[in-house]
């Protein structure tokens, strides 16, 4: 589990191959496995006794492909001059090694204020909100997560947005941590997110993750692992202004029968905008696409509805994207008219927000 740890982040790069690298430190008693994009940073230390210390640098998918396809059994490492030799049972094998010299440091920053959170709660957090981060490179704090911790209340809010839909998971938590609000880039998030869902898969392990905020860097630490990221510097969009207040149209909808009718109709919907129309009228819900080339399709099924007829349009792939994120079996929508954004949310709960902007006509 070390490996698979560490090795996500090693990657190709062309501009400093040693950061294709992870790094193994090793002392008496303890076995310390590093790898870092120079944007996050992933320690890990794992079990094994050694007779001298040292420090070896090793290409990551090499070691992780490697080790992932041994027996079960113990590992034995030996550093000779260059090349590292690894065996187990009858397998052994020689691996070129680098420079431990060139390998970047990884920022140490003071663990203080903690914020504990049960690990799995976490994740499942995240997920509902990493996918509405934006991926335009260009625009930095979209391209992170919002995390926000208000010690009065004790809830910690995580917002994503890329301005055409927003994702907001709000928990609460027994944590005397101090107020904090920070922008985590997106990719360190969906980094921790594998770490740990691997993990669940090797382990039940129901324990909690440790948070730590300094100035221009965090670190999430759990078991023997340690993810360390650097912030986003900016503002965040002030997204509650554009949230409405009271829609004048509600509507309570089966959420797989949603998903399934907006599947049908998206097949004849434009490429281009993948936009669908939604009309809401007496007790039911109206589906429809239009494509010049391809013909149109409708579908329509009964909901309970409060409030006026409406209609609106959207982009398809937002609203499958953030059904799949409620986690519920039906959905509250809620919508003022055609030119203004719509809610959804789980139906009874208020701890998930999904907003997504309309395509106007």
């Amino acid at each position: 589990m070390g490996l698979f740890a560490v090795s996500g982040i090693a990657g190709r790069n062309l501009n400093l191959p040693i950061l294709n690298n992870i790094l193994i430190e090793v002392e008496e008693k303890s076995i310390k496995l590093l790898s870092t994009n120079l944007e996050i940073g992933i320690e890990c230390f794992v079990r094994g006794k050694a007779d001298t210390g040292g420090r070896v640098v090793l290409p990551a998918k090499i070691i992780y492909d490697y080790v992932s396809l041994l027996p079960n059994e113990a590992v034995n490492l030996e550093l000779v001059e260059n090349e590292l030799d690894v065996r187990c049972s009858k397998y052994k094998t020689k691996i070129k090694t680098a420079q431990a010299e060139e390998f970047p440091l990884i920022p140490k920053i003071k663990e203080e204020n903690k914020l504990l959170i049960n690990k799995e709660e976490f994740k499942k957090t995240l997920s509902q909100a990493l996918f509405a981060a934006s991926l335009d490179e260009m625009r930095a704090e979209l391209g992170g997560v919002l995390l926000k911790y208000t010690k009065n209340n004790k809830t910690l809010e995580v917002a994503a947005t890329d301005s055409y839909r927003l994702a907001e998971k709000k928990i609460k938590i027994q944590s005397d941590a101090n107020d904090f609000k920070v922008i985590v880039p997106a990719k360190s998030l969906q980094e921790l997110v594998r770490i740990i869902a691997g993990y669940k898969e090797e382990i039940e392990d129901k324990g909690d993750i440790e948070i730590y905020i300094s100035e221009n860097q965090a670190v999430f630490a759990f078991n023997d692992i340690k993810l360390t990221t650097r912030l986003i510097d900016g503002q965040y969009p002030d997204y509650k202004q554009i949230i409405p207040q009271e829609g004048k149209t509600k509507s309570i909808i089966n959420t797989q029968e949603f998903i399934k009718t907006i599947k049908v109709n998206s097949l004849f919907s434009k490429s281009d905008s993948a936009d669908i129309i939604l009309e809401f009228k007496d007790g039911e819900l109206a589906v429809t696409s239009k494509n010049e080339q391809l013909g149109e399709s409708t579908a329509s099924f009964d909901i309970e509805k409060q409030g006026n007829d409406n209609k609106i349009i959207l982009n398809y792939r937002y609203l499958i994207d953030g059904l799949n994120n409620l986690k519920s079996d039906e959905v509250l929508f809620e919508m003022t008219d055609s030119n203004n954004p719509c809610i959804l949310k789980p139906k009874g709960k208020d701890d998930y927000l999904y907003l997504i902007m309309p395509i106007r006509e």
